[in-house]
């Protein structure tokens, strides 16, 4: 199972976090099931984007805090 942050990277309250969660536990009855998490970091994207230097900083350092 593969869970793809693309904005998002809230723990706590995240949709997609906690259905990826469920569903994972649901499979784990059946056979283990390898789960990853993955965040592309992207600056160029991000600027094309017209993404502020002050947001690029704040989603890399929360991103680089996941791991």
């Amino acid at each position: 199972m593969l869970l793809w942050f693309r904005n998002d990277l809230r723990t706590h309250d995240n949709p997609a976090l906690h259905y990826f969660l469920s569903q994972r536990a649901l499979s784990q009855h059946e056979c283990v099931i390898p789960a990853k998490a993955v965040f592309f970091i992207c600056e160029k994207q991000w600027q094309q984007h017209d993404w502020s230097l002050i947001k690029i900083d704040f989603i890399k350092r929360h991103a680089y805090a996941l791991v």
